[in-house]
């Protein structure tokens, strides 16, 4: 009562087997027989693809009618989505680098990501999104890009994600940051002197005590401002105003002296006119670097 079980053959996810099972015996009139059968791979119940008496050849899980195929591998139409992390509203440095994350639901994984940039000075508007070729095909573990700075320009940056079946995602929102404009920049009423060393954002400083002292800047669409100032344990304060409203007051007064410091201003609404640095306190130095303007 011998059967034979011959060309066994695993499904493409290696969960089933399919082999060839003898049917019948041979006679003088009658060859032997094979009847094509499927079961787990982990062993359990057979399935007869097969049983009409015929003589099946070997089963082939790509191929045969006989046998039926596993599922095709789903198909990724899920774009992928990316943002660029956290930027600090105000930098100082000359360059600026740019992070974000990404990720992709439709399991084809991430291959590359695509950056833009944008840049606008503190009185005029934003030029056209740039697409620096080398920013178009990041590669998929690098997260990160950076960015040449200019003085008293803000810069925003947008990415976006490309998956491994060729989904797009659509542009993140933009992130931005700004250098500030340096104190030589601004227009200094009376009693001011102007300063130099290497201490100093740009080089330069502009210092006074006396009460009533302005430096002005004409800016254009702004939305946040800070100060860049030196504090010290005898340091004055200022009130920064923008288009004649208040933004705030600034007490420059410190433990210990400390230059470039950024006195971020809280953030409104975007405004446009006169940013004025006015000093409130008299016989108190006010040593003021610069201004921020984040469009």
């Amino acid at each position: 009562n011998y059967i034979a079980d011959l060309d066994p053959s695993y499904s493409p996810d290696g969960t089933r087997i399919a082999y060839l099972r003898e049917s019948g015996y041979p006679t003088n009139y009658s060859p032997y027989s094979f009847d094509v059968v499927t079961m787990p791979a982990s062993g359990g119940e057979l399935t007869f693809v097969t049983q009409d008496g015929a003589s099946e050849s070997s089963p082939d899980w790509g191929t045969s009618p006989d046998v039926p195929s596993s599922p095709p591998e789903p198909v990724d139409t899920t774009a992928p989505t990316a943002a660029v992390g956290p930027l600090s509203a105000f930098s100082l440095g000359s360059t600026r680098q740019v992070t974000w994350q990404a990720s992709d639901g439709g399991g084809s994984g991430l291959a590359s990501f695509q950056v833009r940039h944008r840049r606008a000075s503190w009185e005029g508007g934003f030029g056209a999104w740039t697409y620096p070729d080398s920013w178009q095909s990041v590669e998929a573990d690098a997260r990160s890009v950076s960015r040449a700075t200019a003085v008293g320009r803000t810069d925003c940056f947008s990415v976006r994600a490309v998956d491994g079946a060729g989904n797009t995602g659509r542009w993140s929102d933009q992130r931005c940051g700004a250098r500030p404009v340096d104190d030589r920049s601004l227009r200094a009423s009376e009693k001011w002197s102007a300063l130099a060393g290497q201490r100093y954002y740009g080089q330069t400083v502009r210092r006074t005590q006396a009460r009533g002292a302005t430096l002005v800047l004409s800016v254009r669409e702004a939305r946040q401002v800070a100060l860049v100032a030196t504090t010290c344990p005898t340091c004055g304060s200022v009130r920064v105003t923008l288009g004649g409203r208040s933004l705030g007051t600034v007490d420059l007064r410190s433990s210990t002296r400390k230059d470039r410091q950024v006195k971020v201003l809280p953030a409104f609404s975007s405004r446009s006119g006169k940013l004025v640095v006015r000093v409130l306190t008299s016989g108190r130095p006010v040593l003021v670097d610069g201004v921020g303007v984040l469009k």
